[in-house]
């Protein structure tokens, strides 16, 4: 009975499947987690160069010509290496169109 000629133990596939199956789920709920909380800094990031063209219209009568001026002078700052901020100025006057993209920096690394 000790030795079992012919016969094969099998026994460490169904752990091996097991541990392979809980790593796949914790790699793609990462995955998924860091791919959420990259959108809400998008948004985020946009509701703040909003907020701050709002509040320098509101100072200075109209909206800051490029995003320069919001940095220089409201203290607007992003890592620049992660983010694109997309910044269209249709008068000064009229809300501009703002939105945020990842910068090709950052998705050239991955």
């Amino acid at each position: 009975m000790v030795f079992q000629n012919g016969k094969k133990s099998y026994s460490f596939i169904i752990p091996m499947i097991i541990l392979t199956i809980l790593v796949s789920f914790f790699i793609l709920s990462f995955q998924k987690m860091e791919s959420t909380n990259f959108e809400k800094s998008c948004i985020i990031l946009a509701d703040s160069v909003r907020n701050m063209s709002v509040q320098c219209y509101a100072i200075e009568g109209q909206y800051p010509q490029n995003l320069s001026y919001l940095e220089e002078n409201y203290g607007l700052s992003y890592n620049e290496k992660r983010f694109k901020v997309h910044y269209e100025l249709i008068g000064s006057n009229l809300m501009p169109d703002v939105f945020v993209t990842e910068s090709e920096e950052a998705y050239a690394q991955g």
